[in-house]
């Protein structure tokens, strides 16, 4: 059986406080799916071919054998996405506010302790990504991103739930940035340098027809 974490309301001196929100000890993967897809006129780019599969397709195939639960994050033909057999939620309260918009509306739904956020456009992520970045976070260290060598994978980061708290308070701000939220958040990073091509991204058509998995 999965553990359970359970948070607690304080209560009264020498009376236990009441179990809220338990969550189970794991790893939930939110793949973004809901972008504009500028580089590709407009088209959703999760439903992308790529030889002959959606890009999704391929980014649910790396990320199964990794975690725990998948949830998608898109904002149209929901019912392509749905067909997959994982929830699928749109962007309801932050609409077009980039990657933190979709990342906080799964994450309330999420049921782990743990979350791993990637593209939809990331056919190749390494298969080891989720293994590694968990073995970074500490107490005190509630996030670790992946450094291909040259950058570091933003949007690759692995955190703890609880850390959705600071990103509604972004949000809320005005401030949509994912980079800046995670220069304010303690972090690890993790060196896939020798695994940097694993990180590309398919941004365009032309990524898609020269990419060769």
């Amino acid at each position: 059986m999965t553990p359970v974490l359970s948070y607690y309301v304080s209560g009264m001196p020498g009376k236990p406080g009441l179990p809220i929100s338990p969550m189970l000890r794991g790893v939930s993967a939110i793949i973004l799916a809901g972008g504009q897809s500028r580089r590709m006129q407009g088209r959703d780019k999760g439903l992308v071919k790529l030889r002959g599969r959606p890009l999704i397709e391929h980014v649910i195939e790396r990320m199964k054998p990794q975690v725990d639960e998948i949830v998608l994050s898109a904002n149209r033909n929901l019912d392509h996405y749905r067909a997959y057999g994982y929830p699928v939620y749109p962007d309801s309260q932050y609409k077009d506010c980039g990657p933190l918009s979709g990342i906080l509306n799964c994450a309330r739904h999420t049921k782990f302790d743990m979350l791993i956020i990637v593209g939809c456009d990331q056919p190749n992520l390494p298969p080891d990504l989720v293994s590694r970045l968990t073995a970074e976070i500490m107490e005190n260290t509630p996030a670790a991103i992946p450094f291909d060598g040259n950058t570091l994978q933003n949007l690759n980061v692995l955190m703890k739930s609880d850390l959705i708290d600071s990103i509604e308070t972004a949000l809320r701000q005005k401030d949509f940035s994912i980079h800046r939220w995670l220069a304010n958040t303690p972090h690890a990073e993790v060196d896939f340098s020798h695994q940097a091509g694993h990180f590309i991204n398919l941004n365009s058509d032309t990524d898609v027809e020269q990419y060769d998995i």
